[in-house]
């Protein structure tokens, strides 16, 4: 990551593209994360997207291929980490996730296997390990914790409006594959998580499994624009729910 820092500290605005969204600007990378301006020496392609006046969130691709990292910082030259962090694998596979405060990290991290179930997670104050829970751990944590529900209670899973049939429907109908997805013969699986909360409302959407940068863009597009949900509920008190929606990326 410092590699990176040290690029962008020193990039020039004027390699950013022109997009519609003034918040969004896209940089590309050689091998060696030095700043280019042809694609054609590009390796390493980077978004960046301001969230607020103090939140910045870089992602990091591989030119043609998935996510790399994504990176939350409090400055537009991601100097100062602060927020969201996940890093990936080869394969586009969440490997590890987290959130830092200051550059330190903060609360659990947790850390998945290519099936994309975790094996272990970490709790930290300010950069200090608190806890460590492997899988046995976890599943004794699990064993021990009072259930948040009981055989008497009535759970209801969140649903979206005319159940998942109509959901399905709305996805192929929404889901326009990009050209540049095209272009550089991206297809394959995804895999994207977001929750749903107690008004509805999509919120907080992951990239657990990555593709390419254009396709990424648009599923996360797609349901952050999603219609309100049927919250779900325990005993007709609504509570959030989260939800793992794969996507098969064909043509």
């Amino acid at each position: 990551m410092k590699t990176r820092l040290l690029c962008l500290f020193t990039l020039s605005a004027s390699l950013a593209f022109a997009q519609k969204n003034r918040d969004i600007a896209l940089f590309l990378f050689k091998e060696n994360w030095q700043a280019c301006i042809k694609a054609e020496d590009a390796k390493f392609l980077a978004q960046r997207k301001k969230m607020d006046d103090t939140t910045y969130q870089w992602k990091y691709y591989h030119f043609a291929g998935p996510l790399v990292s994504i990176e939350t910082s409090r400055d537009a030259e991601g100097t100062q980490p602060n927020g969201y962090m996940a890093y990936y694998g080869e394969d586009g596979k969440i490997d590890s996730s987290g959130h830092t405060i200051d550059g330190r990290k903060n609360g659990w991290w947790y850390y998945y296997t290519d099936s994309l179930t975790l094996w272990l997670k970490e709790k930290y104050n300010n950069g200090k390990l608190l806890e460590k829970l492997d899988t046995l751990a976890m599943r004794l944590e699990r064993e021990s914790k009072k259930p948040e529900w009981d055989s008497t209670d009535v759970l209801v899973e969140a649903s979206f409006k005319g159940g998942d049939r109509d959901w399905m429907k709305y996805i192929e109908k929404k889901l326009k594959i990009p050209d540049r997805t095209k272009n550089i013969g991206k297809s394959g699986k995804m895999i994207l998580s977001f929750m749903v909360d107690t008004t509805g409302q999509v919120r907080d959407i992951r990239i657990e499994q990555s593709l390419e940068y254009a396709i990424d863009e648009e599923a996360t597009k797609l349901i952050e624009e999603s219609p309100v949900w049927k919250p779900a509920t325990i005993n007709g008190k609504p509570v959030k729910a989260f939800r793992r929606q794969p996507l098969s990326v064909s043509f």
